[in-house]
């Protein structure tokens, strides 16, 4: 685990590969949203230093300590697939991720696996459907836009692609493939419900 966070009864531990989440509900579940195909030597990158450090203090073994932890506004996965990163980040109270896309970056090769769901689907509204051993969490439909030479950005529709029981992608249609490209999946970790 590279960077770790934790909003309530969500935990979300960053791999060098795979976004993992711990969700406390009357059934403890964790999945692992696992870059499929993903470039082996991509980084990642704190962003945007905080003035809170954090103090880990446990047991009586003061070498197991771990104080001034900084914190970050977001975590970047630098060339997670070519022409493509992730940023993770923290929006409101919920842990949300972006896939940023260079121009003429392919985005049939982002692919998440995700392990410890027992199936994926699509509802009429097009949000994706986890549905897990304590109940389903729902992906909102992705919100994406062109990034233009102004910096000014241009929605562009976008969608889930359901790829097996387990795994999905995204598909956008009209892109300008000359411009910087921005989904943002809506994720919310804690929107799990029943259990």
């Amino acid at each position: 685990v590279r960077f770790a966070g934790r909003r309530g009864a969500v935990s979300l531990s960053l791999e060098a590969r795979a976004m993992r989440v711990s969700l406390d509900a009357a059934q403890r579940v964790t999945m692992a949203f696992t870059f499929e195909g993903s470039n082996p030597d991509a980084t990642l990158e704190a962003e945007g230093q905080l003035p809170t450090l954090y103090n880990f203090v446990g047991g009586r073994d003061a070498a197991a300590w771990r104080l001034g932890v900084p914190s970050y506004e977001s975590v970047l996965y630098r060339h997670i697939y070519d022409g493509v990163d992730v940023r993770v980040r923290q929006q409101s109270a919920q842990f949300e991720y972006d896939v940023l896309l260079e121009p003429h970056a392919d985005l049939d090769q982002v692919v998440l696996d995700v392990d410890g769901a027992k199936s994926l689907a699509l509802d009429a509204n097009g949000a994706l459907l986890i549905e897990t051993a304590a109940g389903v969490m729902t992906q909102t439909p992705p919100v994406s836009f062109e990034v233009l030479p102004d910096g000014t950005r241009r929605p562009i529709k976008s969608s889930f692609r359901l790829i097996t029981r387990d795994r999905y992608g995204f598909e956008v249609s009209g892109r300008d493939q000359s411009l910087p490209l921005v989904i943002d999946p809506g994720l919310h970790w804690s929107t799990l419900i029943g259990g």
